[in-house]
């Protein structure tokens, strides 16, 4: 590639400059157990008093 189309870091014009993105496996894994997780209405739950006693402690 021509210098003219070059940044000075070398990297060509026609990209977004920090455009990329990078991820491996394990995070695209754990990104969709979190969104799975996310949509769940079965949890544990507690009341109201029982958070307000954990404020306190």
């Amino acid at each position: 590639m021509p210098t003219a189309l070059r940044r000075s870091d070398g990297t060509s014009v026609y990209r977004v400059a920090k455009g990329q993105r990078y991820t491996s496996p394990a995070v695209l894994d754990a990104e969709r157990r979190l969104v799975q997780a996310s949509g769940r209405t079965d949890g544990r739950r507690i009341t109201a008093a029982d958070v307000q006693v954990a404020m306190l402690e």
